[in-house]
């Protein structure tokens, strides 16, 4: 099931783990991996992680990006 994932995934953004997004999301079918919720949370996750950025200030960019 794809949902509790990316529930999962959006908790630990939100909570400053984003190192353990990426551990949700294998094992699934490829369909799934290419999947716009799943493809948008691993780029946040790269995001912070590679800028130390603020979580909340980078899911507000992102999620403005994606509404564009």
């Amino acid at each position: 099931a794809l949902e509790p994932r990316l529930l999962l995934a959006r908790y630990n953004l939100g909570v400053g783990r984003p190192e353990q997004v990426f551990p949700l999301f294998e094992g699934l079918y490829e369909v799934q991996r290419q999947s716009p919720e799943v493809l948008q949370l691993e780029e946040l996750a790269r995001r912070v992680i590679d800028e130390d950025a603020d979580p909340q200030f980078t899911l507000e960019q992102i999620m403005a990006e994606a509404i564009d």
